[in-house]
């Protein structure tokens, strides 16, 4: 989740605490200070809030956030590909249109730019700060430097298939084996720089062999990149 305008101390203090297992309709903004009063009611003269996220969220979360807070959510319309090539065309002119963005690595180039919020200094809310409400006890970040983009979620989209006809599936049994010289220019995969299972696959692999692997298996091993999700 990256974040944009003034409005974003409140989605950054409201939507994080969606986040937490500990967080109930009762108690999600518990023991907040005047600071979030303040802040709740420049928001809410400020107005709604525009989001560029996968629109299947709208319904629950839109209801949900207007419940706790009296805000509306406007979501961009489009698939996650789209609302993210719209958000780089968007920081190139100078001109974001969305207070927040629920993205992935393949924004992180706007964060080196100076396009997003340091996210630390914009919590408040006890159930996002208290790093007891988090798994693991602490905020997991995309991020290198903890500040920009809290990783909210973490799941594998899709999953190797081997073509028997080709590869023994015997001969791949640890993700090193991809970078064997017999598999070069015959692997498949999704684009990793753009939202979708392609980046969602770089990702997972990175967290597990580290970011030197995920270079050496899309570059030395000359694979394939595809946009198209039907592809085969």
């Amino acid at each position: 989740m990256a974040l944009f305008s003034l409005t974003n101390r409140l989605v950054a203090a409201v939507l994080l605490v969606g986040s937490t297992a500990a967080a109930t309709a009762a108690d999600w903004d518990a023991g907040a200070g005047d600071n979030w009063k303040t802040v709740l009611a420049a928001a809410k003269a400020e107005g709604g809030l525009v989001a560029g996220a996968c629109p299947e969220l709208a319904d629950v979360v839109g209801r949900e956030f207007k419940a706790d807070t009296g805000l509306d959510i406007t979501f961009l319309p489009g698939s996650s590909a789209d609302i993210g090539t719209r958000l780089h065309t968007e920081a190139a002119a100078g001109r974001i249109s969305m207070d927040v963005h629920l993205g992935g690595p393949s924004d992180l180039d706007l964060a080196k730019g100076g396009k997003f919020l340091a996210l630390p200094p914009l919590l408040m809310l006890p159930n996002v700060t208290d790093t007891t409400k988090w798994a693991g006890g602490k905020l997991t970040w995309v991020d290198s430097a903890d500040q920009y983009m809290v990783l909210t979620a973490a799941y594998l989209s899709s999953r190797p298939v081997i073509n028997r006809e080709i590869v023994n599936p015997a001969s791949i049994k640890t993700w090193d084996d991809l970078l064997k010289p017999e598999f070069k220019g015959k692997i498949a995969a999704g684009d990793p720089t753009i939202p979708g299972a392609g980046q969602s696959a770089a990702a997972y692999i990175g967290s597990v062999k580290g970011i030197d692997f995920v270079k050496r298996l899309y570059s030395e091993q000359q694979v394939t990149l595809s946009r198209d999700s039907r592809q085969p």
